[in-house]
């Protein structure tokens, strides 16, 4: 009988914080949390990495330890395509170097296109020592 009170007990007590907290926050976001939070859109997101990449420079990326995760853009011609599709890679040569370029995209690309990717500089070199971009916009030219 005394187990059952004292699961009663705690159950109000757990309620009576819910609905505290609920008010707190009602109080301070009359809308809701729900109603501050919005999801920027894939085109929102896109635009801004527009925004932010930097031009790729083979040297600042060819190093052993290169500014991971920096955004960055670079343009050049497909010269391989290692693995096709989604997670695949490529071979882009640009002016100043060669890039392995992993494609996290649904473009497809092929040998001999010019393309513009934007993406971010990927923790590891590629297995051929080359810098590697996690591309997340590729834009034929």
């Amino acid at each position: 009988m005394k187990r059952w009170f004292l699961a009663i007990v705690v159950i109000g007590m757990l309620n009576a914080c819910s609905s505290e907290e609920e008010e707190l926050v009602q109080g301070v976001f009359p809308g809701g949390a729900s109603a501050i939070i919005e999801e920027p859109s894939e085109e929102e997101l896109a635009e801004l990495m527009r925004e932010e990449a930097e031009p790729a420079l083979f040297t600042e990326l060819n190093v052993d330890q290169p500014p991971v995760e920096k955004k960055v853009t670079v343009t050049g011609q497909v010269i391989q395509v290692t693995e096709p599709g989604i997670m695949g890679t490529f071979s882009l040569e640009a002016d100043d170097g060669t890039f392995t370029i992993i494609n996290s995209t649904k473009t497809e690309v092929e040998e001999g296109s010019t393309v513009t990717i934007y993406g971010v500089v990927a923790v590891e070199k590629a297995a051929d020592g080359t810098p590697a971009i996690n591309a997340v916009i590729i834009v034929r030219i």
